[in-house]
């Protein structure tokens, strides 16, 4: 046990095999007992109960299903009737009074005679009834479905057979299957019924009376019992819980059908779970608070740690205390070397952030010169050209370098060296363009509205050339005849889809009514259109309004920030 003793690990392992082997066991144990000693007597219980009356109801239609076979060979040997064949069956309706009425009806489905006599039916075509089509096609006798005694007005059955010439039933009173259900049972919620095979009760208990037809058809458990699958099951019936279990009755097609009480049924039972939920309680807040105890004992080292470890977030280093655990000691001596490798190597980081810092701004500043050398020679060679085309062609140039440079420029004097806030650079961009390109349009103003948007220098770079571009096209062919105008460009970021729309648009003349905006596209229309759709892998679009109106969206993700 010195193990334990001075290992923290052997601490922990000892707590946790005891905690959990004391609750595994014991809910096992007491779950295993519960659901074997109470469950298995429920479902036997209802079983025995269901199989008893189904075997009851089954003997019962033996004598019934007999007798009419009997009436039937009598038929057969008297098929003109008579007086020996009225008083046989006229002895048979005083011996099973269940029997209602007998009917013989000739092959094409005429009554021909009726027991008790009744001159009403005779002659009825009864041809059309599913027992005579049924009759005529079995051997045997056939159960049809309930239905409604036309007589008595009580639920009703007709056992029918064939015979040589025509086809006998007889009406059978279901009232009489009533004592056969008429269990007394503990609650009035409980019921016993007799279902015939599309769920129609034939039979029930009192709790069952208040109701004329009642169709329980709908219970999951009946359909499996219709399928051959027997067994209980949970059902609802007005809104009451209950456990049901269904048995068949084989000769007549019936099925018997007791729903007891689930909130009295597993009431034990609950009350033993409960028992069971409060003593597992106790077993893990005892172990629960073994645990605490141990565990806090042995973390106490490793709060401390823990401490030294936050303060060393905050750039103060401090010795750690010596733990009880050989573990932590060691664990310790670790800390106390590592964080005399953080210092050095964070000195050494800052060191070189400020080399790459330097070398970056650098790197900005010589590109910006160079770029301003290029724009100044193109100046210089401006002026030896008298061409008016080769001047313009010249300051387009300058402008898309300028913009270029001016990235450059503004990453050189930020703080910032990767992201570059679109909107002040944009109206940089614009602002020599509109004042100082000689174009023939009048007072001309610009708004630009991007608060907020800071994009990566891939994204900047493209974007000032489309934003030159568009502003040429506007300053060209936007407002002739010294017309004055407004420029508008709005942008934003759709950090959902992670994706930047820009918004242009000019009040100027637009493109030519009736023609199609892709064969007005100039040479610099068809610069933004590539620059837009092959370097910024986004799309533009020309919505149909007042002026030069387009759009343009692109996603942020093509590129990352790389220092």
């Amino acid at each position: 046990m010195q193990i334990f003793h001075r290992s923290f690990k052997g601490h922990i392992v000892l707590t946790y095999i005891l905690f959990s082997f004391i609750t595994v066991f014991s809910a096992s144990f007491l779950f295993t007992l519960f659901n074997r000693l109470y469950t298995q007597r429920i479902h036997n219980e209802m079983s025995s109960v269901a199989a008893i009356i189904s075997q009851n109801v089954d003997n019962f239609f033996d004598n019934p299903e007999g007798n009419l076979q009997e009436i039937e060979q009598k038929i057969d040997l008297y098929p003109d009737g008579g007086a020996i064949l009225d008083n046989y069956i006229g002895n048979i309706l005083e011996i099973i009074p269940s029997f209602e009425n007998i009917f013989y009806m000739n092959s094409h489905g005429i009554v021909e005679n009726i027991w008790p006599k009744n001159d009403d039916f005779i002659g009825a075509d009864l041809s059309l009834q599913t027992f005579y089509v049924n009759s005529k096609k079995k051997g045997d006798v056939y159960w049809s479905d309930s239905f409604i005694s036309y007589q008595s007005g009580l639920p009703t059955i007709a056992l029918s057979t064939k015979t040589d010439n025509g086809v006998v039933a007889a009406f059978f009173k279901l009232s009489e299957l009533n004592k056969f259900v008429n269990i007394k049972l503990n609650f009035n919620e409980e019921f016993i019924a007799i279902l015939e095979s599309r769920g129609e009760v034939i039979a029930r208990t009192e709790r069952l009376n208040g109701d004329p037809t009642v169709n329980l058809g709908y219970m999951n458990t009946f359909k499996s019992a219709k399928q051959g699958q027997f067994g209980t099951g949970v059902e609802y019936y007005k809104g009451t819980k209950g456990l049901v279990n269904v048995n068949p009755v084989p000769k007549s097609g019936f099925y018997v059908l007791v729903f007891r009480s689930y909130k009295h049924l597993v009431g034990e039972l609950e009350k033993l779970y409960f028992i069971y939920l409060g003593i597992l309680l106790c077993i893990v807040i005892f172990w629960g608070g073994m645990n605490i105890y141990l565990v806090s004992k042995s973390f106490k080292p490793l709060d401390n740690l823990i401490d030294k470890m936050q303060l060393a977030t905050k750039g103060i280093y401090e010795q750690v205390q010596l733990a009880t655990y050989d573990e932590f000691n060691i664990l310790n001596d670790n800390f106390g070397q590592m964080v005399k490798k953080i210092e050095q190597r964070e000195v050494d980081l800052q060191q070189s952030v400020k080399e790459k810092e330097t070398l970056l701004r650098e790197l900005y500043h010589r590109t910006k010169n160079n770029m301003q050398v290029i724009s100044s020679l193109m100046m210089l060679y401006n002026g030896r050209y008298d061409s008016a085309e080769v001047t313009e062609l010249l300051m387009k140039l300058r402008s898309k370098i300028e913009s270029i440079s001016l990235v450059h420029h503004k990453l050189y004097e930020s703080e910032n060296l990767t992201n570059v806030n679109l909107g002040e650079y944009i109206r940089d961009v614009i602002d020599p363009l509109v004042y100082g390109m000689s174009y023939d349009h009048g007072h001309l103003t610009y708004t630009v509205d991007m608060s907020g948007v800071y994009v990566l220098v891939d994204y900047a770079v493209p974007m000032g050339l489309v934003i030159n571009e568009l502003i040429i096209n506007s300053l060209k062919y936007a407002f002739p005849e010294g017309r004055d105008g407004h420029i508008l460009i709005t942008g934003s970021i759709d950090y959902t889809n992670k994706r930047l729309k820009i918004f242009y648009r000019d009040n100027g003349v637009g493109f030519p009514e009736g023609q199609a905006i892709e064969a007005s596209f100039n040479m610099g229309l068809t610069i933004v259109h590539n620059l837009v759709e092959e370097q910024l892998a986004g799309y533009i679009r020309f919505p149909s309004s007042k002026g030069f109106c387009c759009e343009i969206v692109f996603p942020l993700t093509s590129y990352s920030v790389r220092i």
